[in-house]
């Protein structure tokens, strides 16, 4: 199903809404994604401290799409709002331009990425199954 992502910044008077633990949306800061060691069978991830989005943050907003209609349609409630996730030259991609463009086959990877520029290193954002995560490139293939 299509997703919908866009970049939002949020109300300062808005922040105690934004974080609450019982809003409609799951925080995440995709810079601290911890992920399972594909080569375990059985492992136990540490929990992860809670996102709080602060003053002056940029935000990255996904909608996950549901049936035929994508995120047009109702029942597409699944929203995400990304932490340090918006940097410069945001692109959309396939999976299979960003395992060629970077040279990397990503574990837990899930539908198309969006590489950008984010603090001086190139890399992108993808889709593990549960969380968006980031991945960094240490150099980006030529074509």
């Amino acid at each position: 199903s299509e997703d919908i992502a866009f970049v939002v910044k949020p109300s300062a008077d808005r922040l105690e809404e934004i974080n609450s633990e019982v809003s409609n949306w799951i925080l995440v800061d995709s810079q601290n994604v911890v992920l399972p060691d594909p080569s375990k069978a059985v492992q136990k991830l540490p929990a992860s401290a809670p996102v709080k989005v602060q003053p002056g943050d940029t935000l990255l907003a996904v909608i996950h799409g549901y049936g035929k209609d994508g995120w047009r349609d109702a029942a597409a409630q699944q929203t995400f709002l990304l932490k340090n996730a918006v940097g410069r030259d945001l692109k959309v991609e396939s999976r299979q331009d960003a395992s060629n463009d970077f040279k990397v086959v990503v574990a837990h990877m899930r539908g198309d990425i969006i590489s950008e520029d984010y603090n001086h290193t190139h890399g992108f954002l993808y889709w593990t199954g549960a969380k968006y995560a980031w991945f960094a490139a240490t150099k980006r293939a030529t074509k």
